[in-house]
């Protein structure tokens, strides 16, 4: 790995948490490199419209690449297990869980000291996974080949798994998990497999599943046996899918229509929300600030015939613009600006957590009184603008583009391909799977290929609130804006933070729940374990 020198760590302003890992690899056991080695965790993106009886990738091909297991002679003798589970995020929105039975079921929370948000509402949430899994299951199997052409081993009637053996010496998979035995020269070739029946509108009725976006991860592992109760198991690889069900036209407002290779989505836009905390953390000159919000995707359903949608079954960006001002006695005087947020996944209510932002400016002062305004303008062009922020701090950094970056040094830099929905984030599946260096211009390029899609996020007509009630996204100079005085007390000792005294929180929105001068402190979730 080639570092940049030792200044590398104070340069970074606002590496921080990324927040919403969606997509992000959970890796255990990643010592396991001496046996069977998976070479592919590109994330795959499946754009499904029932309505035009179509699918396939963003540039419209109906192939799903394979991913490849190899260097298994060390695993001779033991298990290779798959499974295509349904993927979902907690509450608090630090990554993907996995659930290969289908029998999660939402946290039961509750929603504390919010004006606006009202109480928390555990059905749609579990609702949606239940319809994400018996699409999972009932759409997709699982292909195994081996290319070298060494034979396939495995049990024909497996407890949780169905296989089926083609003339050419694959295997077809079906159910929760299933098991092959790993012989020293087998190469494996494992590729999902949708099937073509799941494009019919009166299918996907007979099955209770809704358009909606959808995801699921293919994991792969060695275990000790197929029994399925093997606590020897070593987990080597995790492939996520993006399943977008596009609604009718006729359902839901969507982007225009260019043609069956052009995905469409949806253009009203549901995503609410409230302050949850202000992190502030000091030391020498150096000034550090986290916001987090709470949020809320949840709309009424829409029916046209014996079909229903809601415009919160899908993924929605949430960013906006931070300004940090000191509050003088005739005038306030900006300190610092930033773009914060993160996406928000259907049908879901939880915390968001913001970067942890580097003020330029050096440390606020002890007493001193300030003001955050944090404005959600657009909620295209306000991730448009996230990102472009995050490209410029990346070359800010290096002195070049021929610099290298890898997790070891920049570990947050891994979950940048989840930002997006475009499959054409290059350099980082290399980089998450063998912790080696890319190059910073492999990364860069690929940023610009998100920030300069016009395919996702669509540019989002108007702003809903969960009784679509509905307003135009130009008619106002902002969806949602927060303005929070605070002033700066001493440290806490048990967190490291600065204690934040006589707070007032104030909000403005076009979705409704306005209020005025909240000194009640910020809003908070509470769950079940």
């Amino acid at each position: 790995m080639t570092n940049i020198g030792g200044s590398f760590k104070n340069e970074l302003r606002i590496l921080g948490h990324l927040l919403l890992l969606i997509g992000s690899l959970t890796m255990w056991n990643s010592a396991h490199a001496s046996g069977c080695v998976v070479d592919s965790d590109e994330k795959i993106q499946i754009q499904i419209s029932p309505a035009t009886q179509s699918w396939g990738d963003y540039s419209g091909n109906q192939l799903i690449p394979s991913t490849l297991v190899d260097k298994c002679e060390k695993d001779s003798g033991r298990f290779l297990m798959i499974s295509l589970g349904s993927a979902f995020w907690d509450t608090t929105n630090t990554g993907l869980n996995t659930s290969i039975f289908g029998d999660h079921a939402a946290r039961n929370c509750r929603i504390n000291n919010s004006q606006n948000l009202g109480e928390f509402k555990r059905d749609p949430a579990t609702e949606s996974l239940q319809r994400q899994y018996k699409f999972i299951r009932s759409c997709f199997d699982v292909r195994v080949v081996d290319v070298g052409g060494e034979p396939l081993i495995a049990k024909e009637n497996q407890e949780f798994c169905q296989i089926k053996r083609e003339d050419d010496g694959a295997l077809t998979l079906s159910g929760d998990m299933c098991f092959l035995k790993i012989r020293a020269r087998n190469k494996f070739a494992v590729q999902p497999v949708f099937k073509r029946k799941c494009l019919d509108p009166a299918y996907l009725q007979e099955l209770g599943v809704e358009p909606q976006d959808m995801y699921a991860k293919l994991n792969t592992l060695v275990a000790g046996d197929d029994t399925g109760n093997s606590e020897d198991l070593t987990h080597i690889g995790s492939r996520l899918l993006h399943l977008n069900i596009a609604p009718s036209s006729k359902l839901l407002n969507l982007t225009e229509d260019f043609g069956l290779m052009t995905p469409r989505f949806v253009t009203d836009y549901s995503v609410d929300s409230d302050i949850a905390g202000i992190e502030l953390k000091q030391q020498s000159d150096l000034a550090e600030l986290q916001l987090k919000f709470l949020v809320s995707n949840l709309a009424q359903k829409k029916c046209a015939g014996a079909q229903c949608a809601s415009i919160s079954n899908y993924t929605q960006p949430f960013f906006g613009q931070i300004e940090l001002y000191n509050l003088g006695k005739n005038r306030q005087t900006l300190v610092d600006e930033w773009w914060d947020g993160g996406l928000v996944p259907p049908n879901w209510q939880g915390l968001v957590p913001g970067m942890k932002f580097r003020l330029s400016e050096g440390s606020l002062r002890e007493g001193g009184r300030y003001r955050l305004i944090v404005t959600f303008q657009n909620p295209t062009d306000d991730y448009a603008i996230f990102l472009s922020g995050f490209k410029q701090m990346l070359l800010a950094m290096y002195d070049t583009e021929e610099a290298q970056v890898g997790i070891d040094i920049f570990p947050n830099i891994s979950s940048l391909s989840n930002l997006g929905n475009l499959p054409s984030f290059g350099g980082l599946g290399s980089l998450v799977r063998h912790n080696q260096g890319v190059a910073l211009g492999e990364v860069v390029r690929g940023l610009d290929g998100i920030i300069q899609s016009q395919i996702w996020p669509p540019y989002y007509e108007r702003v809903c609130n969960d009784q679509i009630s509905c307003t135009k996204v130009g008619n106002k100079k902002f969806h949602q804006k927060f303005i929070i005085d605070f002033v700066v007390g001493g440290v806490d000792m048990e967190t490291g933070a600065q204690i934040l005294r006589d707070v007032s929180i104030s909000k403005r929105s076009v979705l409704g729940g306005n209020y005025d001068n909240k000194t009640s402190g910020f809003a908070s979730l509470t769950c079940e374990r």
